[in-house]
């Protein structure tokens, strides 16, 4: 489905091109990917390349063009067919932002040893956690260490 950095548009639900554009980015680390559709799939390129973008890499810089391609259809005659190319560019702090998004969380949270809960799993519970009065209900913050 992606040709060098091509993604030819066709009927497939918008979320099949989304996993194609996502996949370009990551796994073949291009720095741009375009969409182009013909005809009725233009609105499926607007929203895979919409989602991708506001769901997934809000770093991404659109750009359109509008095209008109001439297609022979099958009578021999030709005609025009409208058609869109969209290109999504990374922006220049993509980069940073992967090489962020890597590096461990560290929440600053002081935990001591895991105490056994009545139902015998194990919990942390941090230690600016006081202990409530006996025989009443008390909510603690479980944290993950």
């Amino acid at each position: 489905m992606l040709a060098g950095n091509t993604i030819y548009v066709g009927n497939k639900p918008a979320m099949r091109y989304v996993a194609v554009i996502l996949s370009g980015f990551h796994d073949r680390k291009l720095d741009e990917v375009v969409l182009r559709a013909r005809g009725s799939a233009i609105s499926a390129a607007v929203d895979a390349a919409e989602i991708a973008r506001n769901r997934f890499m809000p770093d991404l810089e659109p750009s359109v063009t509008i095209v008109t391609d001439q297609v022979e259809g099958e009578d021999g005659r030709k005609r025009s067919v409208s058609a869109m190319e969209i290109t999504l560019r990374r922006s220049h702090g993509a980069q940073a932002v992967e090489e962020r998004a890597a590096l461990p969380l560290d929440g600053g949270v002081k935990c001591r040893q895991p105490e056994w809960a009545e139902d015998g799993r194990s919990r942390s519970v941090p230690e600016d956690e006081s202990p409530g009065e006996t025989g009443k209900q008390r909510r603690i913050k479980i944290e993950i260490c």
